[in-house]
């Protein structure tokens, strides 16, 4: 009988000896047998396993072994005898954000290795940099340019700052008059083209400011459409006029514009431009109000409440969408102010074939400031011109009329005291100093106000002498030349 088994006895079975915990029937490389064998029921020995410890052999992680390094495994992992120096890239105790992170585990510490999403990496400054959207899409360089306005994205921003004579039309730096730059629009223009923010009783409403200049001045819109129109009744019919191409820019050149479409044809050719010119109010004549170039249009969308709110102040109609500009987009297209039709890259404008329908026709009329006359060749204010009227006034006025230049006020007199005579826009036959009535021999004296006035009736010398009488103004004077008569 073999060891394994017993002689037949109840008190005694068969071999149950399993070997439980022992999995192993071999050792796998990389592992070691971890106490005393087992021998089951079979004869077979079993194991129980432990990494192989590998003892002098190192786990060189992310550093990597030295070159010729000696291997050894333990379990899965390889060991080697010699590891390659710490780079101490690790600086870092944690990730900052928006960086990804390797940890080094020689130095115990992280380096930045790469960005989260939505950012670029730059692995020779090792930086992060926020991946830029589409409307960071200008340098603001070049000329008319003062550099970005707000933070910048990749060099480039979302709009820029304009030097001084430019001004920012949405997609650059356009040269000449801001329409939104003044502190009026919303303003109620009257009759005799003065302005308030609110209702003035007594005076007449002709428009709202919807375009207002940092000088002073700007341009105001009818209170209601005056008619809905065909820009041109003419296909290409934009060929002809003369006006420059606007693009997505700013064009502030109302009635500029106006002048130069007329010009290409008569009002069965462009009706829109000829509505607006031939358009008239209280106080202004045909001629006076243009059909709105762009400039315009932007500001109402930009200010569309102060604008309202102005119209509803003098009962007017509020703005509404696909009103005609004067501004050509291209060589086939003119811009509409049209928020339901507007195409990409403009949140307003609708680039319309100008033979192709009809929009509202509301026109604009220019202002500006006292002293100052609105241009209709610019689209600018210009020192108003005061010719006939003198910087002075005779104290022998009573009644005039002024004129103000620049800030320069001058005046015409209408009437005189009763001891003088109007001649012309000067007072005359009765001087309030007797020195004015020059070389005189006889003279007249007339009290008015308690004061004497003064006219000479001969003079103290003749013509020999170069001393001459004017009798129409009451005066002798020296030299030659002879003075006309009133109303000569």
């Amino acid at each position: 009988m073999s060891s394994d088994r017993c002689s037949y006895d109840s008190s005694y079975g068969t071999c149950c000896n399993t070997c439980a915990g022992y999995d192993y029937t071999s050792i796998p490389d990389g592992y070691v047998q971890n106490g005393e064998a087992c021998v089951d029921c079979n004869g077979q020995p079993k194991y129980k396993i432990k990494p192989n410890p590998c003892d002098g052999f190192l786990d060189c992680g992310s550093m990597g072994p030295d070159t010729g390094a000696t291997t050894c495994l333990s379990g899965t992992t390889t060991k080697y005898d010699n590891c390659k120096p710490c780079q101490n890239k690790g600086t870092l105790t944690n990730c900052p954000s928006p960086y990804t992170c390797t940890y080094e585990e020689c130095s115990g510490r992280y380096y930045k290795s790469g960005c989260k999403s939505g950012y670029d990496w730059n692995s020779s400054n090792q930086t992060c940099t926020a991946q830029c959207s589409s409307s960071y899409k200008y340098t603001c360089s070049g000329t008319g340019y003062a550099g970005g306005s707000g933070t910048a994205c990749g060099g480039k921003y979302k709009s820029c700052k304009c030097s001084s004579g430019y001004f920012w039309g949405g997609s650059g730096c356009v040269k000449g008059n801001d329409c939104m730059k003044g502190s009026e629009i919303g303003y109620i223009l009257y009759s005799d083209m003065t302005r308030s923010k609110n209702l003035i009783s007594g005076k007449t409403p002709i428009g709202v400011v919807v375009c207002s200049y940092a000088d002073g001045g700007g341009q105001a819109m009818a209170l209601k459409s005056i008619g809905r129109y065909t820009w041109t009744t003419l296909v290409h019919g934009l060929s002809d006029i003369k006006i420059p191409y606007a693009g997505t820019g700013v064009d502030n050149a109302s009635c500029k514009n106006t002048a130069a479409i007329m010009a290409a044809g008569d009002k069965n050719a462009y009706p829109a431009a000829w509505a607006a010119y031939e358009y008239k109010t209280t106080g202004t004549k045909v001629g006076d109000w243009c059909l709105p170039a762009n400039s315009a249009l932007i500001s109402i969308a930009n200010n569309m409440n102060a604008i309202n709110i102005g119209f509803d102040l003098v009962g007017g109609s509020q703005i509404s969408s696909g009103i005609f500009s004067s501004s050509k987009l291209d060589q086939y297209y003119v811009l509409a102010l049209d928020f339901e039709h507007a195409y990409a890259g403009s949140d307003i404008f609708y680039w319309f074939p100008p033979d192709m329908g009809q929009y509202q026709v509301r026109p604009v009329i220019g202002f500006c400031k006292d002293g100052y006359e609105y241009d209709k060749n610019t689209d600018s204010c210009k020192v108003r011109s005061c010719k006939g009227y003198s910087q002075t006034l005779q104290s022998e006025c009573v009644a005039y009329e002024t004129c103000q230049s620049g800030n320069t006020k001058y005046y015409r007199c209408t009437a005189c005291n009763p001891c003088s005579t109007l001649c012309g826009d000067e007072c005359v036959k009765g001087y309030d100093n007797i020195s004015k009535i020059g070389p005189y021999k006889t003279y007249t004296t007339c009290e008015y106000s308690g004061k004497t006035y003064y006219a000479a009736t001969s003079c103290n010398g003749g013509y020999m002498e170069g001393i001459y009488f004017d009798s129409s103004r009451g005066y002798c004077y020296k030299g030659g030349g002879d003075n006309l008569p009133c109303g000569l």
